[in-house]
C-alpha cells in the first residue's frame, strides 16, 4: 500500500525486453500491435535491431555417481507383554458365635 496522492513510478523495460517484444506493456497490447484483436500498427524501426547473440555454453563432464551399498537392517525383536496376575482376594472367615 502506498500513501494517497503519490503516483507509482512506471518501470522502464529492460533492454532484453525491448529487443524481444514489440510492445512490452501487456499481452493484449502486444497482440493488438501485431494485427490481432482488431488492432494493428507497424513495428517502429528502432525495434528492428536483432536480438543479442547467445553465448555458447561449455559442455560439462558428467560425474559418475557412486552407488551406495545398502546396509542390511537388523530385525527388531518384539517384546512380549507380560500379563499381570490378578491378586485373589482373601475371604474373611466369619467368626462363629454361639446361638
Amino acid at each position: 500500500m502506498r500513501p494517497e496522492g503519490r503516483k507509482k513510478k512506471k518501470k522502464k523495460p529492460s533492454s532484453w525486453h525491448v529487443v524481444h517484444f514489440p510492445v512490452h506493456l501487456s499481452a493484449t497490447r502486444m497482440s493488438r500491435s501485431r494485427g490481432r484483436e482488431g488492432g494493428g500498427r507497424p513495428i517502429p524501426p528502432w525495434r528492428w535491431r536483432a536480438a543479442p547473440p547467445k553465448k555458447e555454453k561449455k559442455e560439462k563432464k558428467k560425474k559418475k555417481k557412486k552407488k551406495k551399498k545398502k546396509k542390511e537392517k537388523k530385525k527388531k525383536k518384539k517384546k512380549k507383554k507380560k500379563k499381570k496376575k490378578k491378586k485373589k482376594k482373601k475371604k474373611k472367615k466369619k467368626k462363629m458365635v454361639p446361638p
